[in-house]
């Protein structure tokens, strides 16, 4: 009991990203962060060492941020999918959608995050109505239809909280709120290395020499279980460099043209941020000034 007490205290509370990530992804559920303790502890994907050092005060072999980052997403599987783990690819979409994009989820989510300390149609801070972001995000060429779907994958995935505080789903005239783990997903993950990574074989991708490229690095992994680091900037620069093409097509058809202050941008700046400090330092991004956090 004090073994796992000490384990449950080193991930959760003491003051450190990973432990504003779990808690974030957890909210005020309990369950879901006793299910997220057992899913690091019980994980191939993190060695016995590392957690017997941690407990024990030795430090040797800490648990660090990217090894709990890569169990979160993963869970049991050797790679991330829709089904696994409790971190999202904000960067996909449903291919039945009409006419979706690698940015639908995340412009949802920005412009719930953004707006989050203003009150909605129903009076309540960061609560607005489905017909409301539809109405948003049809500037940006997004069909409705998709735009209610996105919000209700995001409210499967607790991302985004209902008015009517149930996970089922929402109508056009349903409030929502983004949550703490959407704020996460938009703020901290797509700085985050292991994330970019992890979320490779889930991300759409429409060209084939790109989809090559990254395929290739997943195929190492597949085989060894093991991927350098270098091996990993280069697959999501890969990426990078696409989600930048596609972001030049897309804004063509943005009525408004703003190229600056939309969350395509952003999230590029971020992965950009990711890269930079990767092959500078090595380390994790360190907390910066950021437009979400006014």
């Amino acid at each position: 009991g004090l073994f796992l007490g000490h384990l449950y205290l080193e991930l959760f509370e003491r003051r450190h990203n990973i432990s504003r990530v779990l808690e974030a992804l957890a909210g005020r559920d309990v369950r879901r962060a006793l299910e997220m303790f057992v899913s690091v502890i019980t994980s191939g994907h993190l060695s016995e060492a590392s957690i017997t050092s941690s407990v024990m005060g030795a430090r040797a072999i800490p648990i660090k941020e990217h090894n709990v980052l890569k169990i979160l997403m993963r869970t049991d599987y050797r790679f991330a999918s829709d089904q696994s783990g409790y971190i999202i690819n904000v960067l996909g979409f449903d291919r039945e959608w009409e006419r979706p994009d690698n940015f639908i989820l995340v412009e949802t989510l920005y412009y719930l995050t953004a707006n989050r300390k203003k009150r909605g149609q129903i009076g309540l801070e960061g609560y607005f109505t489905c017909r409301h972001i539809v109405d948003a995000l049809q500037r940006y060429g997004y069909v409705p239809e998709d735009v209610l779907s996105a919000l209700n994958y995001l409210l499967r995935k607790q991302l985004i909280t209902a008015d009517h505080m149930n996970r089922t789903a929402v109508t056009l005239d349903n409030s929502v709120h983004v949550l703490a783990a959407g704020f996460i997903h938009l703020r901290i993950l797509p700085e985050r290395l292991e994330y970019l990574y992890g979320i490779l074989p889930t991300v759409p991708v429409a060209d084939p020499v790109v989809a090559s490229r990254i395929a290739e690095i997943l195929r190492i992994e597949d085989s060894s279980d093991n991927v350098l680091g270098s091996d990993k900037a280069r697959s999501v620069r890969q990426l990078h460099q696409y989600l930048m093409a596609e972001h030049a097509k897309l804004r063509a058809r943005d009525v408004y043209g703003d190229t600056k202050n939309n969350s395509a941008a952003y999230i590029l700046k971020k992965i950009a941020i990711c890269l930079q400090h990767f092959h500078s330092k090595g380390g994790v991004p360190s907390e910066e000034s950021d437009t979400l956090d006014l």
